[in-house]
């Protein structure tokens, strides 16, 4: 398809664009409030990256970005098949948790709403669209489900340290203070059994486009 690069251009734009402006103005709005709160401006900052959803959607701002800027060495991670589907996964995850579980507990209105609905919605939609049209690469092996899993696990220890030590948590299922760790390790294996299965799912998909393979002489 002779247009099918200034598409996939084009939805990495929309999505770079619609991602940036969500991170920024949450940013504000949520240090903000931080800061009513008490807290000093590192601190506010530090909370605000402790959401799983704020980080998804860095990261796939920053694939957009490696996108519209293929020359740039510093990106290259974000260009990877690897990444890519570890993100289409994450975010998938993101987005059905927010839906079925969070959603109905938001009152959220004006900005921050837009923000919602950015984050949740919008931004996944795209991404998945981007990755199931034009990223997907055919090199992808079931085995990397596993290792698709480290930036979640990661993320789940610094939550968890950073919650052991300040008391705060991002999310209900990572409470270990109001539900104990027990309640927390069936809810986070829950989720990383969840997270197991979109691997293998986007891995799958990947593999659905062929790599041509060197004849030998």
């Amino acid at each position: 398809m002779t247009h099918e690069p200034e598409l996939k251009r084009t939805m990495a734009l929309f999505g770079f664009a619609f991602g940036t402006f969500a991170l920024v103005a949450q940013c504000s709005l949520s240090v903000q409030t931080y800061l009513g709160e008490g807290m000093d401006l590192v601190s506010a900052i530090v909370r605000y990256f402790t959401f799983l959803t704020i980080i998804t959607n860095l990261g796939i701002v920053l694939i957009f970005l490696a996108c519209l800027r293929p020359g740039s060495r510093w990106l290259r991670h974000f260009r990877t098949p690897h990444t890519r589907a570890t993100a289409a996964a994450v975010i998938t995850l993101v987005a059905v948790y927010y839906h079925f579980v969070l959603a109905a507990e938001n009152h959220d209105t004006g900005v921050a709403k837009i923000d919602d609905v950015l984050f949740h919605y919008v931004e996944p939609a795209l991404y998945i669209v981007w990755f199931l049209f034009f990223a997907r690469s055919g090199t992808l092996k079931y085995r990397q489900a596993l290792s698709m899993l480290v930036p979640a696990t990661i993320y789940l220890a610094w939550v968890l340290a950073r919650g052991a030590v300040t008391g705060m948590y991002p999310y209900d299922v990572v409470d270990v203070s109001k539900f104990g760790y027990l309640t927390v390790a069936k809810g986070v294996g829950l989720l990383f059994a969840a997270g197991i299965l979109l691997n293998l799912f986007y891995i799958a998909v990947d593999r659905t486009v062929r790599v041509p393979q060197l004849q030998s002489a």
